[in-house]
């Protein structure tokens, strides 16, 4: 299971959005005898307007969060069965959708009695306004304009488009959003290695810790970093959302990469121990002060801070 808990993801975007729709209709429905229909009706636009901008900033982000999310522990799950997916994008549109991926059902879209599909998500941000009086209506959401990139080593941002209504409930008022671009961040430390658990040497879940090491001049911090399985950057490393495709190629500024345990990993073949050249086949050296079954190759031998024996 991911170490993100998934009912705390769901109950805080509910809280957050019933205590939105509680103050949007508390300020709605302002009953002052003494107001005019002019200040009542600057009222009622100046909170739609509000929400407008909090449903763009915040809550639709976080449905698209709590759906995104989800279905990434989904994919790899699904990849830890299989193999790598051909396309991480189609994926993704698949689930979210609907929880099904080439027609079969994906469970985890359907863990602890919650729908995390982007429809149910939505559907439940609609119920909830309608119920206290105000009116939010989307229009049938297009996946094919959801997308997932890369900025950093740490995130991945995935953004699509929707087009929304929204008004008061005597439709007094009315806001009408088309193509509104939402995105949110999923921290990749929240997911476990791709290339762990589907090469066919490992098959472990091994989560991304980002190292709390700057350097390696102390061969212990070394050590701890190896056998706690730490990930830190290095440009000649594969990103994570290339891991998810299982490329093992250099990803530049973006690349995260770890080292094999020896105690975990024989290594009878002294193939680098640096997790990518590994399970590529990439030769490397002995190392002073590690295990004799501990190889690295020239390159991590200098960005390690190592010495061959």
């Amino acid at each position: 299971m991911d170490r993100l808990n998934k009912k705390s993801v769901v109950f805080t975007f509910i809280a957050v959005t019933l205590l939105f729709i509680i103050i949007l209709i508390f300020l709605i429905n302002i009953n002052n005898r003494t107001s005019t229909k002019i200040q009542t009706t600057n009222i009622k636009v100046e909170t739609l307007n509000n929400v407008v901008k909090n449903l763009n900033s915040t809550l639709l982000p976080d449905a698209l969060r709590s759906s995104s999310n989800q279905a990434m522990i989904s994919l790899l799950d699904y990849e830890s069965n299989t193999t790598y997916v051909i396309d991480v994008e189609d994926y993704l549109r698949q689930v979210m959708n609907d929880g099904n991926y080439n027609s079969v059902l994906q469970e985890d879209m359907f863990q602890d009695n919650l729908d995390f599909t982007l429809v149910h998500t939505l559907d439940e941000v609609r119920n909830l306004a309608e119920r206290q009086g105000a009116i939010f209506n989307y229009q049938p959401l297009d996946f094919n304009t959801l997308t997932i990139r890369q900025d950093d080593p740490w995130n991945v941002v995935v953004e699509m488009s929707i087009s929304y209504s929204l008004s008061d409930a005597k439709n007094e008022i009315s806001w009408d959003i088309q193509d509104r671009a939402i995105s949110t961040r999923l921290d990749v430390g929240d997911y476990r290695d791709p290339l762990y658990l589907v090469q066919p040497e490992s098959r472990k879940s091994i989560y991304i810790m980002k190292t709390p090491y700057a350097n390696f001049n102390n061969i212990n911090d070394f050590i701890d970093h190896v056998y706690n399985f730490y990930f830190i950057t290095n440009v000649d490393a594969p990103s994570f959302l290339e891991r998810l495709h299982g490329q093992l190629v250099p990803s530049g500024t973006n690349g995260i990469e770890s080292i094999l345990s020896p105690v975990l990993f024989s290594n009878p073949s002294d193939y680098s121990n640096v997790d990518h050249q590994y399970f590529s086949l990439i030769p490397g050296q002995c190392v002073q002060g590690m295990p004799s079954n501990f190889f690295l190759e020239s390159s991590h031998l200098t960005f390690y801070n190592r010495i061959s024996c």
